[in-house]
């Protein structure tokens, strides 16, 4: 156990909680915005015209980077396990950044879809972290 208080077990569980509700959040955000207007679309691999995003996607994006950032949150307690929390928080908020300038910002035809999509990032990354935080500590 580290400094922080934080174990695997805790952690995965918090990521796996947080991110599955953010996912169902993120769901519904998707449906409000296609009431609203928005149009998901994307450039599927291989593809030569763009394909509606899939309903699933908002989950499985809210859902696997929650995962994937309780594993690195792992990383960090045995790399700095006394800052091993304030480390995570920061590298949540550049990849928040980062992801602001991605692909919602691509979409900029289409005001609805990007308003949506930046919404949908913010459940995702609180979803995340205050999934962590709750059940986090051992």
């Amino acid at each position: 156990m580290s400094g922080t208080g934080f174990g695997p077990g805790g952690i995965m569980k918090g990521a796996a909680i947080g991110g599955a509700a953010a996912g169902v959040l993120n769901v519904i955000l998707y449906v409000a915005g296609g009431a609203a207007g928005a149009e998901y679309m994307m450039m599927p691999p291989g593809a030569t015209d763009l394909a509606p995003i899939p309903i699933a996607m908002p989950f499985i994006l809210s859902l696997v980077p929650a995962l994937l950032g309780g594993g690195v949150l792992i990383g960090l307690t045995k790399v700095v396990p006394d800052k091993a929390w304030k480390v995570f928080l920061g590298l949540c908020a550049v990849a928040y950044l980062v992801m602001l300038a991605g692909p919602p910002l691509q979409m900029a035809e289409d005001t609805a879809a990007i308003v949506f999509l930046e919404l949908m990032h913010v459940v995702a990354v609180a979803g995340a972290i205050v999934g962590i935080h709750k059940f986090g500590r051992s």
